[in-house]
C-alpha cells in the first residue's frame, strides 16, 4: 500500500488543496464555535496569527474579507521567536506592532486588535485562542520542500490539531 492510503483525509485535503478549508474538530472537542449569524450586538473573535511574510498575507486578507461578511472582531497576532530575545526585544515588538497595524484596512480599524508576544508560535497561538475565546483561527501555510518539512515544525498543522476552536486553513502558494 502507498503511504498516502494511510494518511488522514484532512492531511490529504490540506496537502493538495488550493482553496481555504474550515476544519472543525470531533464533536465536542471545540470549546468555542463559530456561529455565522450576523448580529449588531454580538461579535465573535477571529484570531489571525501571522509571521509578517508575504506567504502569510493571504490568510490576513482572507480574515478581513471574512470579517466584512460575518460579524467578527479580528485579532492579528505575531509571535517574536525566542531566538530574538538576545536582541533588542522592545524594538522587535514595536516593529511587529507597526507592521501589523499597517495590514489593517481603513474600514476595519475599529474591529481589529493587534497583539505581539515573545514565545513559541504554536504554544503562543493556542494560548491566545483560548485567552480570547476565539470562535476561529485563520491561518496560512508556508509551502516547504519535503526535506525541510522533516526538520522544522509545521506551525499551521500543529495548531490545527490542538486549537480549542475551528481553524480556517488558507493554503500557501503551490508551484504549477
Amino acid at each position: 500500500m502507498a503511504a498516502e492510503e494511510h494518511a488522514s483525509v484532512t492531511e490529504l485535503v490540506l496537502g493538495s488543496g488550493e482553496r481555504s478549508v474550515l476544519t472543525v474538530h470531533d464533536n465536542g472537542a471545540d470549546r468555542h464555535a463559530l456561529t455565522i449569524q450576523p448580529s449588531a450586538d454580538t461579535r465573535q473573535v477571529s484570531l489571525v496569527p501571522t509571521d509578517l511574510t508575504a506567504e502569510s498575507r493571504a490568510a490576513v486578507h482572507f480574515a478581513f474579507e471574512l470579517s466584512r461578511t460575518v460579524p467578527l472582531e479580528t485579532h492579528l497576532l505575531h509571535l517574536v521567536g525566542h531566538r530574538l530575545r538576545s536582541r533588542n526585544e522592545e524594538q522587535a515588538i514595536a516593529d511587529a506592532e507597526r507592521h501589523l497595524t499597517a495590514l489593517i484596512p481603513p474600514e476595519c480599524t475599529k474591529s481589529t486588535s493587534v497583539h505581539v508576544s515573545v514565545g513559541d508560535p504554536v504554544e503562543g497561538i493556542l494560548h491566545w485562542a483560548k485567552d480570547l475565546s476565539a470562535a476561529c483561527v485563520v491561518m496560512g501555510e508556508h509551502t516547504r520542500e519535503p526535506l525541510r518539512r522533516w526538520f522544522s515544525t509545521d506551525t499551521s498543522r500543529a495548531v490545527l490539531y490542538k486549537a480549542p476552536c475551528p481553524v480556517w486553513y488558507i493554503p500557501g502558494h503551490r508551484a504549477a
